[in-house]
């Protein structure tokens, strides 16, 4: 059995691939360009789209619990979209949630991104701390419940 990669302290990297799957399932058919993101522990195909590189790196960042990342992505790129989704249509919100990371949660609702049906995946996830911080964010912003509506 070969030994896992050392873990180190460096950002993601992006890399552009092409994917010639020949079945479109609506990503962009036949030698549409993909993001592939790569980290010594997750890879992850962002999908073709509109996206800027530091929105990739931010979703992928999110997938990852990658919070340095997740603060670079919002400190040097003040045009970034954070309320951007990935192919599934995933926003980092909901893949935060998805994947229990409290802190990464917590970045992101300081930086006011949209909770569309956050709250509802918090709780379909039985995540209670989520629901907790998103249940105080809208109390905190005096947001008003008919708004999710």
């Amino acid at each position: 059995m070969s030994e896992a990669p050392p873990i180190t302290e460096k950002p993601l990297y992006l890399r552009t691939i092409p994917h010639n799957r020949g079945h479109g399932h609506g990503h962009g058919g036949h030698g549409a360009r993909r993001m592939s993101v790569s980290h010594p522990t997750m890879e992850m195909d962002i999908g073709p789209g509109r996206f800027d590189s530091m929105e990739k790196l931010f979703l992928a960042a999110a997938e990852n619990g990658d919070k340095k990342a997740i603060m670079y992505a919002l400190e040097k790129a003040p045009d970034l979209n954070i309320n951007c989704f990935d192919k599934d249509g995933r926003s980092a919100l909901v893949i935060a949630i998805q994947n229990g990371n409290s802190d990464i949660i917590k970045v992101l609702l300081e930086h006011s991104v949209q909770l569309g049906d956050a709250l509802l995946r918090a709780v379909d996830e039985q995540f209670t701390n989520a629901a907790q911080m998103i249940c105080e964010y809208i109390k905190q912003k005096n947001i008003p419940v008919y708004s999710f509506f």
